[in-house]
């Protein structure tokens, strides 16, 4: 089987939020947001809500479908992926 690397280019979104938080939404994908104390911080938990949102079936799609298939799919998320994946 040979190897398809997957390249996705997403924007996250900041916005100010009570009490000097920021929020961390990925607009592309509904279900991705989450907040931190900083920048970074708010980076690190919304590509943790990204993980989330992609590895959850919705159940109301999956008792629709006549087949499934699982994929597995290694996103990268640049040179300091390791920093915001947790490695």
């Amino acid at each position: 089987m040979s190897e398809h690397p997957i390249e996705l280019e997403l924007m996250i979104a900041y916005s100010h939020a009570v009490n000097g938080w920021l929020t961390a939404t990925i607009p592309a994908l509904p279900g991705t947001i989450t907040a931190g104390r900083t920048r970074d911080e708010a980076r690190h938990l919304v590509l943790d809500a990204l993980a989330e949102v992609l590895s959850t079936p919705e159940p109301e799609r999956v008792a629709e479908a006549d087949e499934l298939d699982r994929v597995r799919v290694r996103l990268e998320f640049g040179r300091n992926a390791e920093r915001y994946l947790g490695r």
